[in-house]
């Protein structure tokens, strides 16, 4: 491995720690970094000790990991300037998330479709759980910015600050996991 690579790697763990110090990251693989015809891609594996908080019987857990500990994009409920973003993005996360031994989901529900009348932004998450493995899987497919729509002038912020209210409380979802029978 060259030290560019090896400075991508550290640069990745560097971003999760800043979120989350106790994650353990190990086996860090970037794809098509080079190349910006193909979406660029991080594969790794994460333990984080803890991660779940603890009530009885039951733990809660935010499966959408990178989104743990984010703050609303927008908190002012008053806008007075037009709002502009850079560019548009788009982000997919796959996860495999392993269970605690003895724990299964209380239900493996997924939050509704979030998206505006114009289409200009879409999250959609889904999960399931597999039994025989205790594993839950995690996808969240999400973009802003569709039809180059980026600049907001002041009197569209209440819907668009809603948009991104919406986004945040889809992507910090909390699951119940409850102890197996």
């Amino acid at each position: 491995m060259n030290s560019t690579s090896d400075k991508r790697q550290d640069a990745i763990k560097d971003e999760i720690k800043t979120r989350i110090s106790s994650a353990e990251i190990t086996n860090v693989a970037v794809e098509n970094f080079d190349d910006n015809s193909k979406p660029l891609t991080y594969m790794l594996n994460i333990r984080v000790p803890n991660y779940a908080t603890k009530t009885g019987k039951r733990l809660f857990l935010q499966p959408g990991f990178f989104e743990y500990e984010a703050k609303p994009v927008f908190a002012s409920t008053d806008r007075m300037n037009p709002i502009s973003f850079p560019y548009g993005w788009s982000e997919a996360d796959n996860l495999q998330i392993q269970l605690p031994a003895g724990f299964e989901p209380d239900s493996a529900d997924s939050p509704a479709e979030v998206t505006d009348q114009a289409k200009t932004g879409d999250l959609k998450v889904s999960m399931s759980y597999d039994k025989t493995t205790n594993v839950l899987v995690y996808r969240r497919n999400f973009f802003f910015g569709a039809g180059g729509n980026l600049l907001f002038p002041a009197s569209s912020y209440a819907p668009l600050k809603s948009l991104f209210d919406d986004f945040y409380r889809s992507n910090t979802h909390v699951l119940t996991l409850k102890q197996k029978q």
